[in-house]
Parts: structure tokens; C-alpha cells; sequence
């Protein structure tokens, strides 16, 4: 602390001059940035939901799932663990093609199915990564 500078100079420039319209915006604001954030969680819950019952029937696969190639938590991640969620359901963990994370192999599943026999034939031709997906 700078000596020309006493705690109630210091303390007295952390109160500010809140206008009211200020704090109005940032009120609404943050009600707003909740809500979302309260949709973006449902969301969430119907996608897991919808992940397990596309789980039933399916022979669950018999090695563990791989290691993560980023353990890294995305900050717009979602709230369960998809990776898991598409192991179960496809027997091979797709996120350990070099570049394709959690959301991009759910996008391909949703885009393209759960047969990934197609896939093989890119990997073997060495246009995506060949880390062993099992």
C-alpha cells in the first residue's frame, strides 16, 4: 500500500457510484444469463435421457473405456459425461480420433447413426487417427 494512501482512501474507492439503471441492467442481465443457464441444464438431462434409452437392447462392451485424450472440462460442457454415454452405446470411444471431442462424436451420432461400420474404412486408410478406439 502506497503511503500517501490511508485504508478509508482505499476503502472509500471501493464503494463506487452505482447508478441506478446500472444495476437495473446488471439485474436483468444476470436473471437472464440463470434462465439460460437453467434451460441449457434441462437440455442437458433430455439428451442424457435420450442417450440411456438408446443404451437399452445394446450389449454393453466388455473392455473399459479408453483414457481420455483431454481432460480438459469444456466451459460449455455437458453436464454428464458423453463420452461414457457413447461408449455405451457404440462400443468404441470415437473422441480418441485425433480432433473429435465429446460434442463432435454426439453430433455425429445424431447426424449420422450409431453404425460406425463406415468408419472403420477411414481409419484403416489412415485418414483419421489410428489410435485404437477399443
Amino acid at each position: 500500500m502506497c503511503a500517501a494512501n490511508s485504508v478509508e482512501t482505499i476503502r472509500d474507492s471501493l464503494i463506487g457510484h452505482y447508478q441506478a439503471e446500472h444495476v437495473f441492467e446488471l439485474t436483468q442481465a444476470l436473471a437472464l444469463y440463470d434462465f439460460y443457464q437453467t434451460q441449457v441444464a434441462q437440455c442437458d438431462e433430455r439428451i442424457e435421457v435420450a442417450l440411456r434409452h438408446l443404451q437399452t437392447g445394446v450389449e454393453p462392451p466388455t473392455a473399459p473405456i479408453p483414457a481420455a485424450r483431454h481432460r480438459t472440462r469444456q466451459p460449455n460442457g455437458f453436464a454428464f459425461d458423453v463420452r461414457a454415454a457413447l461408449y455405451g452405446m457404440l462400443g468404441i470411444d470415437l473422441t480418441q480420433i485425433h480432433g473429435m471431442g465429446p460434442y463432435v462424436a454426439l453430433k455425429l451420432v445424431a447426424e449420422c447413426g450409431n453404425d460406425m461400420s463406415r468408419l472403420y474404412p477411414l481409419i484403416l486408410a489412415d485418414l483419421a487417427d489410428s489410435t485404437p478406439l477399443h
